[in-house]
């Protein structure tokens, strides 16, 4: 488009575009971060560059929604996107020319909803809208390719299209009593505007919805012509809703409600909202303002467990050997306040880089119950199959249950042991604990004391399913010279666990019962964060904000970060945890003017992370208003 357009050879039809105009390159590094690296740009024909601007048309088509949901009439549904928007982008020198083009002109139509509905249902079949339709018709009217006839011939299919279209959006507006196409007078008229907020106060609970009514009254003696507002705010949920209220005769009001729906993932803040009016005419209205609260749900928090169920699919020993089908089963208990939402699980190789030593044949599961409760458990089954030629002592895989409503998660990059069954011998011995496990005294209302660690395969790196004090083995894993070097114990789940040798002693003499499913713990659990409560009132005029937490975890902390607008403001390397079970901390966080994004990191390895955020506002300085209009 962009060189159809620079070399006059097509008219330009649609909304502004993205603005994309860089290309990135992904680099992986060793400790599996990555490096993306912008290494070229995208130039149109007089090297003249649409980053962050995006191919203007010639002829804007600008589309009017109006229905029960949504109101696009002076705004567009393409306003909230663009490259330009997306922090830290990219500027180009070179894209001055594509700034200052504007279209030639603007055509306002009413979008067919459901037209708009059947196009997102049937993304592969070819359906004829409104803006397709009117570039055929300017194709009718020319014979040539050059700009200077296709904007001729455009002349008279817009002029038909404009007579049309008003007429649409008028039916349409008069049909919620709303008289738009009066005849505009300029005379002085003046108007004053209130808001009534439901729930009252604005207080809105994530996963509700905000009703905001405005209300216009022409407080002169002359009518006002096409009313409209915008409104205007920091919060991209609040920004661009467009109040319709058309002709107003004096001494009469309209009103007009838009409902704003919060997203169950919202996180709690707090928001001025500022609605800016404009008329036909002479007219003035002042602005109002008003505040909003969205107090974020409670979030659930998922714990994990797997086991390898090899008895259906592969040779029921327990143990994975090359070329055998196993099915991976995940266990799941909520231990958050809040309930879950909607959960899927993926079982997935590693990235880039990575040669995997299975085949996923169910990688993605949904629960059949999708709403968890505090304390509620499930299960989903995934199944893979190994490598008939894997030769490594290993495979690795990713394991994930996610909330994508909450997006709230709990993964891990998951590691099992690969032996031929020539390796297990039977060996049937009674096993009790040497040592205290070193993390023991993490897990608040946990076991204590000298415990043996059941693991779910034969691998110090695999995950523990329990902490118990004996155990009967049946079995064992033999080196080369015969020694046992980890022995097999049965459940009565009819599951198998490992326990290193090397942490066992050993009776021959003596016989214990079986491991009962009460025993097995979910040791997979990301940290918890408990951020004390924070003032989130939008006129505070403050330079820093104390920010106080704990974080508690089943395992030891690789170290505790905060971040505020992207930069770290604090950080602490592997915390001690001597306050038993977590660690508190303080952190003095500076702010900027206007919305301020807190994040809490608490990091367990590279795999397993939490996080936890709030959004804190400051009033803006005269300076940094100044800077926003440059």
């Amino acid at each position: 488009a962009g060189a159809l357009k620079n070399h006059q050879r097509a008219l330009v039809l649609g909304q502004r575009s993205f603005g994309k105009g860089s290309v990135q390159m992904l680099f992986d590094n060793p400790d599996h971060s990555a490096l993306k690296l912008t290494i070229a740009q995208y130039l149109t024909p007089g090297d003249i560059s649409i980053q962050s601007v995006g191919i203007t048309p010639t002829i804007e088509l600008s589309p009017v929604l109006l229905t029960d949901e949504t109101t696009y009439f002076f705004g567009s549904p393409n306003e909230a996107h663009g490259e330009a928007l997306l922090p830290e982008h990219l500027v180009s020198e070179k894209s001055q020319a594509s700034k200052i083009q504007k279209p030639l002109m603007t055509l306002k139509y009413l979008r067919d909803y459901e037209l708009l509905k059947e196009q997102r249902d049937k993304p592969n079949e070819i359906i004829i809208d409104f803006e397709t339709r009117f570039a055929q018709n300017i194709l009718v009217e020319t014979k040539s390719a050059k700009l200077k006839q296709l904007l001729k011939a455009s002349e008279k299919v817009l002029s038909e299209a404009m007579v049309a279209q008003e007429k649409l959006i008028d039916q349409k507006l008069r049909s919620k009593e709303i008289q738009w196409s009066s005849k505009v007078n300029k005379v002085r008229a003046k108007g004053n505007a209130e808001v009534k907020l439901s729930p009252e106060a604005g207080l809105v609970q994530a996963g509700e919805s905000l009703k905001v009514t405005v209300t216009v009254q022409n407080t002169g003696k002359n009518p006002l012509h096409k009313v409209r507002g915008i409104t205007k705010s920091e919060n991209q949920l609040f920004k661009g809703h467009e109040f319709l209220f058309g002709h107003i005769p004096p001494n009469e009001s309209r009103s007009w409600t838009e409902e704003i729906k919060v997203n169950d993932s919202f996180i709690s803040r707090q928001d001025e909202v500022k609605v800016v009016f404009e008329a036909a005419g002479n007219a003035v209205i002042p602005p109002l303002k008003f505040k909003t609260a969205i107090q974020a749900l409670p979030v659930p928090h998922l714990a994990l467990r797997y086991e390898l169920n090899d008895q259906e699919t592969g040779d029921g020993n327990g143990l994975l050997s090359p070329g055998e089908e196993v099915e991976l089963q995940l266990y799941y208990k909520n231990l958050g306040e809040g309930e879950t939402r909607e959960l899927v699980g993926q079982l997935a190789t590693l990235g880039k880089g990575k040669v995997p030593g299975i085949f996923i044949k169910r990688g993605r599961v949904t629960p059949e119950d999708q709403q968890v409760s505090k304390d509620e458990e499930g299960m989903i089954k995934f199944l893979f199959k190994i490598k008939e030629a894997w030769s490594e002592p290993s495979i690795s895989a990713y394991l994930s249950l996610v909330d994508p409503k909450l997006r709230e998660s709990s993964s891990d990059k998951i590691n099992f042991a690969v032996y031929p069954s020539k390796r297990l011998k039977k060996k049937k011995l009674a096993l009790f604990a040497k040592a205290t496990p070193s993390h023991l005294n993490l897990i608040e209302g946990g076991v204590s004391g000298k415990q043996l660690t059941l693991r779910a395969s034969p691998l110090s790196s695999s995950a523990v399913v329990a902490y118990v004090s004996q155990a009967q083995s049946d079995a064992c894993i033999i080196d080369g010279s015969g020694t046992c070097i980890w022995y097999r114990v049965k459940a009565d789940t009819k599951r198998y666990y490992w326990v290193d040798a090397s942490d066992a002693q050993t009776k021959t003499q003596q016989e214990i019962a079986a491991i009962k499913a009460e025993q097995l713990s979910y040791e997979m659990s990301p940290p918890r964060i408990k951020l004390a409560p924070l003032s989130l009132a939008v006129d505070q005029d403050r330079k820093t904000i104390k920010v106080k937490g704990r974080v508690t975890s089943r395992q030891a902390l690789l170290d505790l970060m905060v971040y505020v607008n992207r930069r770290k403001v604090f950080f602490l390397p592997k915390p001690a945890m001597d306050n038993p079970h977590g660690v508190d901390f303080v952190a003095e966080v500076p702010l900027k003017g206007g919305v301020n994004h807190i994040s809490i990191y608490a990091r367990v390895n590279e795999n397993v992370t939490s996080i936890s955020s709030v959004f804190v506002s400051k009033p803006k300085s005269e300076a940094e208003k100044a800077a926003d209009k440059k």
